[in-house]
């Protein structure tokens, strides 16, 4: 019994120096007034492109094939149009967008996303408003680079499909379900807080 106790105490303690290594390497620091204006700029226009684009491409499908057709774009096109955005800005990393209900399992937010997204539902309770933005500024392991969030809030035309599903169209219902069987983004009402658009961007120093 001794001889099993002390390999698994000696598991669980190089587990734990490793957990709390990755935390010394990976830390959130208060950007500068230069930083925030600058990341402010890049992250607010890329957010705003996305969108911009997203809405168009969502009103255009439901003018053709009703609110499936917006479904499909979400699960098909809302990638593509993400990454156009990235490659046309070579101060951008990535971009994503993340909310903790979650659908498409592409939108789970990392560690540095779901404190941000902690940081908005926080000051919602604490203000009954959303802040405009929120910025991190990350340093890993002597590299930095910043977070730019922009919060998303429910518009008249989300609620076909993150509505209360008793007043959702069933052909609707059954189009999410089989898309995404552990769906996660219903239930929502006009104007709730919907999630965050996320935009990683390189040390603009």
């Amino acid at each position: 019994m001794k001889k099993s106790v002390i390999p698994s105490f000696i598991l669980v303690l190089s587990i734990l120096v490793i957990i709390s290594c990755q935390d010394e390497e990976s830390k959130i620091s208060q950007a500068t007034q230069l930083e925030t204006e600058a990341v402010k700029k890049i992250g607010q226009n890329a957010s705003m492109q996305l969108l911009k684009t997203l809405k168009s491409e969502l009103t255009s499908a439901i003018e053709t094939s009703g609110i499936v057709g917006a479904i499909g774009v979400c699960s098909e096109k809302a990638t593509i149009l993400t990454n156009n955005v990235v490659k046309h800005n070579d101060k951008i990393i990535s971009m994503k967008r993340t909310t903790n209900k979650f659908r498409n399992p592409v939108n789970i937010p990392d560690q540095f996303e779901q404190k941000a997204l902690n940081y908005f539902e926080n000051y919602l309770m604490k203000n009954d408003s959303l802040p405009q933005f929120y910025i991190q500024k990350i340093v890993d392991n002597k590299l930095t680079y910043f977070k730019y969030y922009q919060p998303i809030s429910i518009a008249p035309l989300c609620l076909n499909c993150h509505g209360d599903k008793n007043n959702m169209n069933e052909t609707v219902l059954a189009a999410i379900n089989e898309k995404y069987p552990a769906d996660k983004a219903t239930g929502f009402n006009l104007n709730d807080f919907r999630g965050l658009v996320s935009v990683t961007i390189k040390n603009i120093n």
